[in-house]
C-alpha cells in the first residue's frame, strides 16, 4: 500500500448529489483530526490507522475497541503499515521520520530520518526489508529497514513526491509527483527505467497489481489509470469520480481496483476493463487511503472527515 498526503491546503467536500447504492460499514472508528492511513493486520483481527492528530491507533475488529495509541511523532502521521506478521507497526510522519513500534506494547523500536521537508508518502517492499518515502523536499528515498541506512536518494523531481510503490519483486520503485511525472526506478542503481504517460494532473497514489504486471495511479485529473509495467503501455482509464482521486489499491487477487477521492466516494473497478463495479458514498470529505484485508472480504477507508470505516467487499 502506498499512502499519500493531502496535496491541497483548502480541503472541501465535492460530494455528488446522485443516488448511490446503500452500503453499511461494519465498523466506524474516529480520530480527533483528519485520518490519512489505514492497514489491516495479516490475520484480519486488527486495524491500524494514521491521523493528522500526530498519532497512529490500533483497533480490534472483533470487539471494536481501541487497543493502543502510538504517540511520539511531532506532526501528522500520513501512513501506517503492519510488519512481521503483525508484531510491529511502521508509521510515516510529516515530522520527516519513519518509526517502527512494537504492536503489543507501543514501544518505539527504531526511527529513521533524512528528509529535509515534510515526509508525505511511504511504502514497504513485499519482503519488508526496504522502505520507500517521498517528501516535500522533492526527493524519494529508499531505506534499508534494518539499521535505517539510506540506499538511494532519487531526485530530479519538479515538486513534492506524493506517491511511492514497490513492485512485488522489490527490484523496482514507482514514484508519482506533483509535477505530474510518473516513473519507474531501478532500486539497485537509482536510475529511471521507464516513464509513464497519457495522464494529466498530480499523481496522488500508486499501486502495483499482485503479479507486478500492472501499475495503477490515482490522479488529479479525476481518473484512475493503469499501465503495463514492463512496456509502459496505457491499459485502462477509469472515470466516474467527480473530484481528485486520492488513493488506489488492488484487491489481493488482482481482479479489482478500489479508489477513494475528493468526492467522498469509494469506487470498485474491474481491473482488466476499467469498468466501474460498485460505488458507495462513504465519507463527508476526501478519502485519503483505502486498504483491502488479506482475504479480500473487507476494505477500510480513511478520510479527512476524521472517520475510518470498514466495509464489506461488494460481490
Amino acid at each position: 500500500m502506498a499512502a499519500c498526503f493531502c496535496s491541497q491546503t483548502d480541503e472541501t467536500s465535492l460530494l455528488t448529489t446522485n443516488d448511490l447504492p446503500a452500503m453499511e460499514p461494519t465498523h466506524i472508528f474516529r480520530h480527533p483530526n483528519a485520518a490519512y492511513g489505514a492497514a489491516f493486520s495479516p490475520d484480519g483481527k486488527r486495524l491500524a490507522t494514521a491521523s493528522l492528530d500526530n498519532t497512529a491507533k490500533l483497533w480490534s475488529l472483533e470487539s471494536g475497541d481501541e487497543l493502543l495509541t502510538l504517540r511520539g511523532h511531532g506532526d501528522g502521521v500520513c501512513a501506517v503499515e503492519f510488519l512481521d506478521e503483525g508484531k510491529q507497526v511502521a508509521t510515516a510522519s510529516l515530522d520527516k521520520t519513519v518509526r517502527i513500534w512494537a504492536a503489543d506494547s507501543g514501544t518505539l523500536l527504531a526511527s529513521l530520518s533524512g528528509h529535509q521537508n515534510y515526509l508525505t508518502s511511504f511504502a514497504v517492499s513485499a519482503d519488508e526489508t526496504l522502505f520507500a518515502t517521498g517528501g516535500f523536499d522533492n526527493v524519494a528515498r529508499i531505506w534499508q529497514r534494518r539499521g535505517g541506512a539510506t540506499l538511494q536518494v532519487l531526485g530530479g523531481f519538479g515538486g513534492p513526491v506524493y506517491a511511492v510503490a514497490f513492485a512485488p519483486s522489490g527490484t523496482e520503485l514507482a514514484t508519482g509527483c506533483e509535477d505530474q511525472s510518473l516513473q519507474l526506478w531501478d532500486v539497485a542503481t537509482g536510475q529511471v527505467r521507464r516513464t509513464f504517460e497519457g495522464h494529466s494532473g498530480v499523481v496522488e497514489s500508486l499501486a502495483f497489481s499482485p503479479d507486478g504486471g500492472t501499475l495503477a495511479a490515482a490522479l488529479g485529473d479525476q481518473s484512475v489509470r493503469t499501465w503495463d509495467a514492463a512496456s509502459g503501455r496505457l491499459l485502462a482509464t477509469c472515470t466516474g469520480h467527480t473530484g481528485v482521486v486520492k488513493c488506489v489499491t488492488y484487491s489481493p487477487d488482482g481482479k479489482r481496483l478500489l479508489s477513494g477521492g475528493q468526492d467522498g466516494t469509494l469506487r470498485w473497478w474491474d481491473a482488466a476493463s476499467g469498468q466501474q463495479v460498485a460505488t458507495v458514498r462513504g465519507h463527508a470529505n476526501s478519502v485519503y487511503d483505502v486498504a483491502f484485508s488479506e482475504d479480500g472480504r473487507s476494505v477500510a477507508s480513511a478520510s479527512f472527515d476524521r472517520f475510518i470505516k470498514v466495509w464489506p467487499t461488494p460481490a
